[in-house]
């Protein structure tokens, strides 16, 4: 609220000679104020936005000695114009919100005037668009695009901008080419990138021929994949993973792995044991390749199962008891959401296991993953025009 003062300073000089003047004189305090009324030319609660209206200060009596005066308004909603009249002021309107005025002089108060400035002008209307998009290679439908959809690192998509509206002229920008990268393909069609895993906006600008842009947001979340493989030695009595090879460079993340090691006499699979291993849990730095051997030590499982001994055969022969196989479960956050773990590789994903009589056998879960939020029209888009390819393990 602003407060604008007015000072009026009046100096008054009397000298009375005793030996000249017979009457008594009588002062009078010209300073007390009746009232004081503020008088606006339109008195409408409604205040149009970029509209002027002028107020005049009444103050009774008109012959009072004015010592100050205070104005107060809402200087973020109205702009003061002063005038060649005294106390008589034009005042604009120059933002939507609720205005009271006030005028005080000589300490005396005014009502206060309320208005409500609005902004009743008529609303352009933006040109309807809507985004294509289909793969450079293979199947060459188009989808609808959602204003969110994702896709997969290096993944190559031409976009096309449709409109009803004739006339305009498209641009196309990506706010971080990192992680998507733009070309133009020609008329109103470009050449998308998936660079890098990662969230970003991209923006279509429509601009008409008088000049008048209209900027139009999407955003593309890009996603990584990477495979674990792990691998247990019943010789050395050690269990590990390694990294398969990926393009990201070094990541890192927390890996949390419980174990159990499962053993039975012989053949006898209906007879098992099974004994818990102590975790595994570590922050780590991988790149492409990285392998994490000797993690998980398995000895004190091993020996637990083999110092069962044996089984008795019906032929009176004996079923020694050995470790037979090795559940590992990964709990895995990594530092980069974007980034997902499609798989960890085990011995039932290999043609030919290290071993003959023993088997390794993995699962995953991972959390921390970028969630991409499908708000797309099922009868228009598939929400992400590759979603069938991108499988988040999050049971």
């Amino acid at each position: 609220m602003r407060r604008l003062f007015f000072v009026a300073v009046a100096a008054i000089s009397a000298m009375v000679c005793h030996s000249c003047i017979q009457n008594e004189v009588k002062l009078e305090d010209k300073s007390i104020l009746e009232s004081v009324e503020l008088v606006i030319d339109n008195d409408s609660e409604e205040w149009e936005i970029n509209t002027l209206r002028r107020i005049r200060v009444v103050y009774k009596p008109t012959d009072a000695i004015i010592t100050d005066v205070i104005l107060d308004y809402p200087e973020d909603l109205i702009e003061l114009i002063p005038t060649r009249e005294q106390y008589v002021f034009d005042m604009r309107a120059i933002k939507e919100g609720e205005v009271k005025i006030m005028m005080t002089i000589n300490g005396a108060r005014s009502e206060t005037l309320k208005f409500q400035i609005v902004d009743n002008t008529p609303v352009r209307k933006a040109p309807k668009i809507a985004l294509y998009m289909s793969k450079t290679s293979g199947d060459s439908s188009k989808t609808l695009c959602p204003t969110q959809f994702c896709c997969n690192y290096s993944d190559r998509l031409q976009l096309s901008v449709e409109s009803e509206v004739s006339g305009l002229d498209f641009s196309f920008y990506s706010a971080d080419e990192t992680v998507i990268s733009t070309s133009w393909a020609g008329e109103s069609d470009w050449i998308v990138s998936a660079d890098m895993p990662g969230l970003t906006d991209v923006q279509i600008i429509a601009t008409e021929s008088d000049g008048t842009e209209w900027i139009y947001t999407y955003e593309i979340m890009v996603y990584g994949h990477i495979s674990l493989s792990a691998k247990c030695d019943p010789v050395d009595k050690t269990a590990s993973f390694m990294v398969e090879d990926h393009p990201f460079g070094r990541l890192s993340g927390n890996f949390y792995i419980t174990a159990t090691l499962t053993g039975w006499p012989g053949k006898r699979t209906n007879n098992t044991y099974s004994v818990e291993i102590t975790p595994y849990e570590q922050y780590i730095l991988f790149e492409e390749g990285s392998d994490f051997s000797y993690i998980i030590d398995i000895k004190a499982a091993a020996d637990a199962i083999y110092d069962k001994g044996y089984e008795l055969t019906s032929s009176g022969g004996k079923d020694w008891w050995s470790p037979r196989v090795l559940d590992m479960h990964f709990l895995i956050t990594l530092d980069d959401p974007y980034i997902i773990i499609d798989e960890v590789f085990d011995d039932n994903d290999r043609e030919d296991p290290d071993f003959i009589n023993f088997l390794t056998q993995a699962t995953f879960k991972q959390v921390g993953v970028a969630k991409f939020n499908d708000t797309s029209d099922s009868n228009e888009s598939s929400g992400g025009w590759i979603s069938q390819d991108i499988y988040i393990n999050l049971n």
